[in-house]
């Protein structure tokens, strides 16, 4: 790991593996299985057992309160991907060269949790709720079975899929383990931005649909729990932890990404199981990269030397001495202003920024009063420590063009060419910009256009940028103002040809002006990109079914169902087809394909009866 400041670093991965109860002569027996569930976008003061009243928590707390949560766990980078890679190899972004989502290569010799135990005959299965953990990003390393089918009713493009579903997809992926030892993740993605939690949680928490989606992922963490136990036993070493957290309007930020203040930097971090203290409190600060080390030792597996986390030494509840990192590239990468990074040692929190800032988390734990004059003497100790973490960076692994996807889910901004150079904005001074991006996104998303239209024309009030202006165009074109949102893409692709989602927007106008050939070619260059979109390849099949090529669009509407099960419009459109065709026995079969899916869709009945 890296020196700690103050104190001698302690060897890694040695804590656990040698530790011993008191009384006792040798370790207690090590877990036989591990489950590590994460939890997408969820602050920890927002979780019972860290302290928040009607909660809506009974399955984390239970866990909590039989095994030991950690106070103050911090994320090293408030962004899905990067977070879990880390949490996965138990190194530091500089290190495994993944800062922001859609990065698609680890740096080499990187070694995740799951490569280490399928070396170690472990089955590895993960089943995943989001986009941003998709099979073609790294987090996906050493698994050996790694279900990412995001069957979304929400979004046609497929991005997440319910807790309830990824725990029934990861509960059915235990059951091919025969009877080896067994490594299963399980990522919960609810919690992300839009809230819109399911029945009862909708209206049991009305006021605060946020806290819905965590009780939600609750319970089905509960489910996931009873189902492991059936299937494994008590012998399973279960680790629970957050991502992230949201800012929920903290500092003006509405969701997470942008800032490393504590709502999205601090995370839940329990662990239970054999070798787990029970009811224990370990105040922390700790980081999740020393969560890979920890679990190794509770496996009864030696960590590798050289990574950037300790292994936790459970059976002492002391406050770590050890420094902990933090930074955001987004900025940077995605809006041209300055990248941030911090330190967190002890109840001081030091974020280098173009204006510094410095807190004392004990004395004001919303960081609202900045104490960086006069405190050289604190400050350069801790400049000097992120100056060496960040000296063994690895280069930056080659960006493909980012994915269309990370765009509706807020992770695109003004531009796709990161920002080079020393003397880029600072974060704080653009953070209305970053909430206008983030206000026209969902507004879009929940089909608010008009409010969409107004949040993207004072974007462009305030800076004319190539993500600016595609937001308006993206509005302007859903209230049918088809010339002037083309006016505004064109804008957009003689200064940024390569900006996600160009070729879907042009693809969506092409189909509402009947242009077919058109529509046709903008869906190949959108799908040269993002093979497997389900809206663009249903949008594609419409194209191609007016021209008259029904083998062709019977073939692409086949292939989004298939990437996204959920989605209606296919299905409605190939069973129609079909019977035009004269096969009413293959329509039966794909309406009751889209009755098993979607058991409430009237017109999917409807058309089945008619029949």
């Amino acid at each position: 790991g890296h020196p700690a400041l103050n104190t001698a670093a302690l060897p890694a991965g040695t804590l656990v593996a040698t530790l011993v109860l008191a009384g006792c002569g040798a370790p207690p027996p090590a877990a036989r299985h591990l489950v590590l569930v994460t939890l997408d976008t969820t602050r920890a003061d927002r979780l019972g057992c860290y302290g928040r009243a009607e909660a809506g928590t009974p399955a984390l707390d239970a866990l909590a309160a039989r095994g030991t949560r950690v106070e103050r766990a911090y994320a090293p980078c408030p962004l899905t991907l990067p977070s879990h890679v880390s949490l996965l190899t138990g190194l530091l972004p500089p290190r495994t060269g993944v800062h922001v989502n859609g990065q698609t290569t680890l740096a080499g010799g990187v070694e995740t949790l799951a490569e280490r135990l399928r070396a170690a005959g472990f089955y590895t299965a993960a089943a995943i709720g989001g986009f941003p953990l998709a099979a073609r990003f790294p987090a996906s390393r050493g698994f050996e079975r790694y279900d990412d089918r995001l069957a979304d009713p929400r979004n046609p493009s497929g991005v997440e899929r319910p807790a309830d579903a990824v725990v029934r997809a990861a509960l059915a992926l235990l059951d091919e383990r025969g009877d080896r030892r067994a490594f299963l993740w399980v990522h919960l993605y609810d919690p992300h931005d839009p809230y819109e939690p399911p029945e009862p949680y909708r209206s049991r928490f009305a006021g605060d649909p946020y806290q819905g989606e965590i009780a939600f992922a609750d319970a089905a963490v509960g489910d996931l729990l009873d189902g492991v136990r059936q299937r494994l036993g008590d012998d399973v070493a279960i680790c629970v932890a957050g991502d992230h957290g949201e800012a929920l309007g903290d500092h003006g930020e509405p969701t997470h990404g942008f800032f490393l203040y504590e709502p999205t930097v601090r995370v839940p971090l329990i662990l239970a199981g054999p070798r787990v203290p029970a009811g224990r409190v370990l105040p922390g600060p700790l980081s999740l990269v020393d969560v890979a080390p920890t679990l190794l030792g509770i496996l009864g597996l030696e960590a590798p030397g050289g990574l950037d986390g300790a292994a936790i030494d459970l059976d002492v509840a002391r406050p770590s001495s050890e420094p902990i990192y933090l930074e955001t590239e987004l900025p940077r990468r995605n809006y041209g202003w300055s990248a941030l990074h911090g330190v967190v040692e002890g109840s001081t929190k030091w974020i280098d920024a173009p204006r510094p800032e410095l807190y004392d988390l004990a004395a004001d734990p919303s960081e609202t009063r900045n104490l960086v004059p006069g405190a050289e003497t604190t400050i350069a100790p801790l400049r000097e420590w992120l100056a060496e973490v960040r000296s063994d960076a690895v280069g930056e692994p080659t960006a493909g063009a980012i994915d269309p996807r990370l765009a509706g889910l807020g992770y695109v901004g003004s531009s796709t060419a990161p920002a080079s150079g020393t003397d880029l904005p600072d974060p704080k001074d653009k953070v209305e910009i970053y909430a206008l991006f983030q206000r026209a996104g969902r507004a879009l998303e929940q089909g608010r256009y008009d409010d969409a239209l107004d949040a993207a024309s004072r974007l462009l009030g305030l800076e004319d940028s190539p993500g600016a202006r595609f937001k308006r165009a993206e509005a302007l074109a859903r209230l049918g103002r088809l010339d002037a949102a083309e006016s505004d893409l064109d804008r957009v692709a003689a200064v940024d040809p390569a900006y996600p989602g160009l070729e879907m927007e042009r693809l969506r106008i092409a189909l509402a002006r009947g242009r077919w050939q058109e529509a046709v070619r903008h869906a190949d260059a959108h799908l040269a990109r993002v093979p497997d979109d389900a809206e663009a390849l249903a949008f594609r099949a419409a194209a191609r079914e007016r021209l008259g090529d029904a083998g062709a669009a019977e073939s692409d509407y086949r292939a989004a169902l298939e990437a996204n099960p959920a989605y209606r419009d296919p299905a409605l459109r190939l069973a129609t087809l079909l019977v035009r065709e004269g096969r009413v026995d293959e329509a039966r079969a794909v309406l009751r394909e889209r009755l098993r899916v979607a058991p409430g869709d009237p017109l999917a009945r409807g058309l089945l009866e008619s029949l």
